[in-house]
Formats: C-alpha cells, sequence, structure tokens
C-alpha cells in the first residue's frame, strides 16, 4: 500500500509552502523543536498565525523571514518605520 502524500509534498520541487507546522517552522529556522518553542515564547520570534484547540498550529513564513531579519540588522525596503528595528544606527535610520 503507497503512502498517502503530504500538501508539502504536493509543492513543486524548491517551493517552499507560507503557512508552516511547527515542525517546518523549526526546521525552516535551523532550530530544534524547543529552542524554537523558547524563541517565539520569549518574543523574539513570532507566534503561530493559526491555532486550533488540538494543538495544531501554523506560523507564517514571512513572518518569520521578517523576525530573522530584524535580528541579523538586514534592512528590507518593504519595512515600515513601525517595524523596524534600527535603533540607533544613522545609516539605517536614514533609509525608511
Amino acid at each position: 500500500m503507497s503512502r498517502r502524500r503530504t500538501a508539502v509534498e504536493k509543492l513543486p520541487p524548491g517551493l517552499i509552502p507560507r503557512n508552516l507546522t511547527r515542525e517546518e517552522a523549526a526546521a525552516y529556522c535551523r532550530l530544534p523543536i524547543p529552542e524554537f518553542e523558547r524563541r517565539v515564547k520569549s518574543g523574539n520570534l513570532p507566534a503561530a498565525i493559526f491555532a486550533w484547540g488540538n494543538g495544531n498550529e501554523i506560523w507564517d513564513r514571512s513572518a518569520l523571514d521578517s523576525a530573522m531579519d530584524r535580528r541579523s540588522r538586514i534592512y528590507r525596503p518593504s519595512q515600515t518605520s513601525n517595524d523596524s528595528d534600527d535603533g540607533d544606527d544613522p545609516f539605517l535610520a536614514a533609509l525608511r
């Protein structure tokens, strides 16, 4: 009997889905699940965008990207002044 393919396995090769399960989001961030959960709880990574009572949660890949960009101080032109984390860097502040 053949195994049923998951939705992610049905995507074209190389395409990463926008919505990620906890396991996929942790793997995307290259973190073990317990460390991923610690960083979500501390606010360093975003919380799930959908949560069901059965423990299933979904993370937005773009929100994870934005959080990691802020942590690594990568400037993204799509950021608004409300969600940028330039601190006291005058160069980054001038780009806004």
